[in-house]
């Protein structure tokens, strides 16, 4: 019996996306179009559309967005060049991963006293049915042990367990307690003929996410007695086509996603503060596909966008404004950005492109809108601020940070090598200065509270307030 381990993450699947997504080389593309706004120099395509360079790294941006880490420095605008390394070994991806095969979710990382560690991995439990939880216990020396499992004090039931010492932590001792209905228990480990508990741990069994397929889309439903859970899909192979996606799920709630790949696979667990459980999975699911596709609903995965708005420097036209599309098969793109007017100041039809590239002219509140298939109804709607660049000036031995703008702003610096890293929250027209003596300094800054969200169906703009890599001065 393999040991579980616990599914990938929402902030893991949506860095993997947005970095493939936005930092692939720009071999191909469209111009967004200007519109009422003289001072952007773009103007609407009258032929075949040709993608201005993009800054590199957006990718590597939005990923130290995510893990909150120092930023490597943005370049001044260059040709496309080849895909840059991805933030994990491996080739850097050209489109969104195909999600590994999900496996059981750890129900809490192993709780240990000076003697022995417990795991637990609960199943989830089919409606109105139960399931089994797996255990396991390491221990270095050879023990007689007693489980318990309590269902609100309540001992529900019992066993006698022998654990045979192992110096290696990976060697442990397994066993299963059966017919457990979804709820919350605890798993309790004694010494023998101790009332002890030396080791108590939480145990979450959910109720099983429904899963159904129809005509190239997915419903899935999470029983109204669970948590919120959290649901991975995608495509079974790595060469098979079709996009998958992360999304929560309320207790209760259903949600239909559009997918082209013929078989998926898909994972759900929910969590609190002390358990993570699964909730379900299929390594095999077929979706049919030779049926007319239906028409793209907001939310079910037809499109989506992710943004990079660059911050505004001091001397320059506007601030960049980066897009990538990822979509299904037989979906049209057009798209939007309004200021806070209502007026449209860029805009264009995606094509068969996969990126764009325009510039905003002012700091202030945007408006972004896609429309799909010819609709008047915009599929895809969100809001966004572009802001001035954080100003930064070093001496010898400090660096002072001063926030231009009416909201906060966090900075994250560090040296090249990651050294030596500090973290700032600057109010509005403050400044602060640090001591910094080294001979680099890398810095990245973003609105606060601009880090994560929690559906990576939706479209994604990421605001930016600057980042640079400064040497020390040369005279010091």
């Amino acid at each position: 019996m393999p040991t579980p381990t616990s599914p990938r993450t929402a902030r893991a699947r949506r860095t993997a996306t947005v970095t493939a997504l936005l930092s692939v080389a720009l071999t191909a593309g469209l111009a967004l179009g200007a519109t009422a706004a003289p001072a952007n120099p773009l103007v609407p395509e009258t032929s075949t559309p040709e993608m201005h360079p993009v800054e590199p790294g957006v990718g590597e941006i939005i990923t130290r967005l995510e893990r909150a880490e120092p930023a490597a420095p943005m370049t001044a605008p260059v040709a496309p060049t080849p895909p840059p390394a991805a933030p994990t070994p491996g080739p850097a991806p050209t489109s969104a991963p195909a999600p590994v095969a999900p496996t059981p979710a750890a129900a809490t990382q192993p709780l240990t006293n000076k003697s022995f560690t417990g795991s637990a991995f609960p199943s989830c439990a089919a409606a109105g049915g139960s399931t089994t939880l797996l255990a396991e216990v390491h221990s270095k020396k050879t023990r007689n042990l007693r489980w318990v499992l309590t269902d609100d004090g309540a001992v529900t039931k019992t066993g006698k367990l022998k654990v045979k010492g192992q110096k290696s932590a990976s060697k442990v001792t397994k066993f299963s307690v059966a017919d457990l209905a979804a709820g919350t228990y605890h798993l309790d480990f004694r010494k023998a003929g101790s009332s002890k508990v030396s080791v108590r741990l939480p145990v979450l069994v959910l109720g099983c996410v429904e899963a159904a397929a129809t005509c190239r889309s997915i419903s899935f439903s999470n029983p109204a007695g669970n948590p919120a859970v959290e649901l991975d899909y995608g495509p079974v192979g790595e060469d098979d086509e079709g996009g998958g996606g992360f999304f929560s799920l309320e207790p209760g709630a259903s949600r239909t996603v559009r997918t082209d790949t013929a078989t998926v696979v898909w994972s759900a667990y929910g969590m609190t503060p002390q358990t993570q459980s699964s909730a379900g999975e299929a390594l095999s699911l077929p979706v049919p596909q030779d049926c007319p596709a239906p028409p793209p609903v907001p939310g079910d995965n037809s499109l989506t966008s992710y943004g990079l708005a660059a911050c505004l420097r001091p001397g320059t036209a506007g601030a960049q404004f980066e897009l990538g599309f990822e979509r299904l098969k037989d979906i049209a793109v057009r798209f939007e950005v309004r200021n806070a007017a209502d007026a449209v100041v860029l805009h264009g039809d995606a094509g068969d492109q996969v990126e764009a590239v325009g510039v905003l002219p002012t700091p202030g509140v945007y408006r972004y809108r896609t429309y799909l298939n010819g609709s008047d109804t915009a599929y895809e709607d969100v809001q966004f601020t572009v802001v001035d660049c954080l100003r930064v000036e070093r001496t010898c031995t400090s660096v002072t940070f001063t926030n231009p703008n009416p909201g906060r702003v966090e900075v994250d610096f560090s040296t090249k090598t990651g050294k030596h890293a500090q973290h700032q929250v600057i109010a509005s027209g403050a400044a602060t200065e640090v001591n910094w003596t080294y001979t680099n300094l890398r810095w990245f800054a973003y609105p606060a509270g601009a880090v994560d969200e929690p559906d990576d169906l939706g479209p994604r703009i990421v605001t930016i307030a600057g980042d640079a890599d400064q040497p020390r001065p040369t005279n010091c």
